[in-house]
């Protein structure tokens, strides 16, 4: 089932026209979600697993307000965003998931690239 992420509430539409409240759909939403600068051109994330979460689907957007896009999957509670641009901000939001479906979007955190010469 195809769902169209609001990410500005906790209601999440499928394409069949309901609404469902994401925490009804799935498990809660991963939290305690950071981003940090490791190397030049990658941004590390690491977040909270909230309970009877199976898997995580992380989104990125080069903009603040831009619908971000997907950009990876994992079961663990890290993941390493690379081979981005120097001196450049992302914003990254997360969604958990398991059997019973996704959860609504985590608050989403900045995470900002060195200058490459640094």
């Amino acid at each position: 089932r195809d769902e169209i992420r609001d990410w500005s509430s906790d209601v999440c539409s499928s394409d069949l026209g309901s609404e469902v409240s994401c925490m009804d759909a799935g498990p809660s939403a991963p939290n305690e979600v950071s981003a940090s600068q490791d190397e030049p051109l990658q941004i590390s994330l690491s977040w909270a697993a909230p309970t009877g979460t199976a898997g995580y689907i992380v989104f990125r957007a080069e903009q603040e307000d831009a619908e971000p896009a997907e950009i990876g999957r994992t079961i663990n509670t890290e993941f390493v965003d690379t081979g981005l641009g120097p001196a450049t901000t992302f914003w990254y939001t997360l969604i958990g998931a398991n059997a019973d479906g996704e959860s609504c979007p985590s608050i989403p955190v900045m995470g900002t690239t060195s200058d490459a010469s640094e």
